[in-house]
């Protein structure tokens, strides 16, 4: 009978988490990942699109640690009450940008912004809401429910892609607001419970921890591995974001686009869904090392893809690149980390990724209106094997 609650539990905790994972990695589909094609339709260049997401991104890079440090506090609300209130200004931002019908290019810039910055602020608060019940001891399969946001990626990318090609982008804020609005009444039903951290501790660190020079002397190796990630994903961004373009080279459209997005993403779902059990034979940092090998053969696939279908092989490579890294970074993360700086380690990784887009979005639209695809393609592939070298040197050092 006890073992019977007790996988009952286990299976309540994963399918709320994974609807959590889904609804999320939806409107990021509908949102973020649609960046280059909306706004290429609503008249802007690729440079002013990389100029933007570079912008958003620097602030969100800035209030990723702030908005950590708040949600680590003993006395702050918890995260089931802060995750669903970023999601309803993100639901408010794209109603907006709807009824905006792109006749304005600031109320579109700013609103479209805002979106971005809300999915990367978002990330690292979603991942903290299921380590924390983990950390606690309860049953959860974390590898599991982050499978279930791949298969929403793919599902939510494959339509919206013939979507737009048949309604036009409008569809794609469409699709966000629904989806948005989905997550904040899955999250609400989450049996979340905010962890109980020895108050004396956090008021007695909180001056230390906030000091760069100090966190990095205590979590010194991780720091490095941070910028080593940090190259990683300028790589994976180059080569996600400017998805669309990449296959307008070889021939490609906006539903090819969709479609690649969702191969990466149904490609990711073995790795995920089994990542407990490739635990058992290796650690988290092992994995996360042989990630970043990964990246570094997509980006020169990438390069060497001659059509569109051959660039659809390309994106299974994902099966060990970023679905790899996309889990093994919250496990190793999670066993680096103190327990009363949980969510600021996992806002620190989600930092890297950010500065690592804002890397590729300065330097990937100007790249491409002055040099072309393939000079893109190469500098990908370099920043992966910068970032690939970094972490190799550091993530198995002591701190």
């Amino acid at each position: 009978m006890n073992s019977s609650n007790t996988t009952s539990k286990e299976r309540s905790m994963t399918s709320g988490y994974g609807l959590i994972q889904a609804f999320y990695w939806m409107a990021y589909a509908a949102s973020t990942s649609y960046t280059s094609i909306y706004l290429l339709d609503a008249g802007f260049s690729n440079t002013q699109i990389g100029i933007l997401i570079a912008t958003v991104s620097l602030i969100s890079a800035c209030l990723q640690p702030m908005v950590a440090s708040y949600a680590d506090k003993p006395t702050s609300p918890s995260l089931k009450f802060i995750v669903p209130a970023c999601s309803a200004i993100f639901t408010t931002l794209a109603a907006i940008l709807i009824l905006s019908g792109k006749r304005f290019a600031v109320v579109i810039l700013l609103c479209y912004g805002g979106l971005i910055m809300l999915n990367q602020l978002l990330m690292p608060l979603i991942s903290a809401l299921g380590m924390e019940p983990i950390n606690q001891g309860k049953k959860l399969n974390f590898g599991l429910a982050r499978g279930c946001g791949s298969i929403a990626y793919a599902i939510a990318t494959s339509i919206l892609g013939i979507m737009v090609t048949q309604y036009g982008t409008v569809t794609a804020p469409i699709g966000a607001i629904l989806f948005s609005l989905v997550l904040i009444l899955v999250v609400r039903r989450f049996p979340f419970e905010k962890a109980v951290v020895d108050d004396t501790k956090t008021k007695q660190q909180a001056s230390v921890l906030d000091n760069l020079k100090y966190f990095f002397d205590h979590y010194r190796s991780f720091c490095f591995v941070l910028v080593g990630y940090g190259f990683i994903c300028s790589c994976h961004m180059l080569l996600n974001n400017f998805i669309y373009q990449i296959l307008s080279t070889i021939g490609g459209n906006s539903a090819n686009a969709g479609t690649a997005m969702s191969i990466a993403a149904m490609s990711e779902l073995p790795t995920m869904f089994f990542f407990v059990y490739l635990l058992k034979k290796a650690s988290a940092a092992t994995w996360y090392k042989i990630s970043t090998v990964f990246f570094v053969i997509k980006a020169i696939a990438s390069y060497f893809a001659p059509n569109v279908l051959s660039f659809y092989g390309v994106q299974m490579l994902a099966c060990g690149a970023w679905a790899l890294i996309a889990v093994a970074s919250v496990y190793y993360v999670n066993a680096e980390m103190e327990k009363q700086d949980a969510v600021k380690g996992q806002a620190c990784m989600t930092m890297a990724f950010t500065l690592g887009n804002v890397v590729s979005a300065l330097i990937g639209g100007p790249m491409i209106d002055l040099w072309g695809i393939k000079t893109l393609l190469i500098f990908a592939t370099v920043m992966g094997t910068i970032g690939m070298v970094i972490v190799w040197s550091n993530i198995n050092k002591k701190h």
